[in-house]
């Protein structure tokens, strides 16, 4: 006849095989999270519109002005599949002149 630590080593062994419950309570409440949010903007109609212009202003920043006013300086200046140490020695001199001259 098994004793009680032999009993209590059964049922850890047994709560272990088996899906933790706080598993489910996580994918519970990030669903109930969701439906809240997806029920919210399908009843929306000024808000939708508001996402609409919020998305449109997005792509034109990180799309469009990205490419006429940010440069890959990388491509440029860095001979290919030598840009990390391009980087490096950049740092390298940027910081050897920054102690030369601290109050430049």
């Amino acid at each position: 006849m098994p004793n009680n630590r032999e009993n209590r080593n059964i049922t850890e062994a047994a709560e272990m095989s088996t899906p933790s419950r706080g598993r489910f309570r996580v994918f519970r409440g990030l669903s109930a999270f969701f439906r809240m949010y997806y029920d919210g903007f399908r009843q929306m109609t000024l808000g939708r519109t508001l996402w609409f212009v919020i998305a449109v202003k997005l792509f034109i920043i990180f799309a469009i002005l990205k490419v006429f006013f940010f440069p890959n300086f990388l491509k440029e200046h860095a001979p290919k599949g030598q840009e990390a140490e391009f980087v490096a020695t950049e740092l390298q001199k940027r910081a050897q002149t920054d102690t030369q001259n601290p109050f430049k």
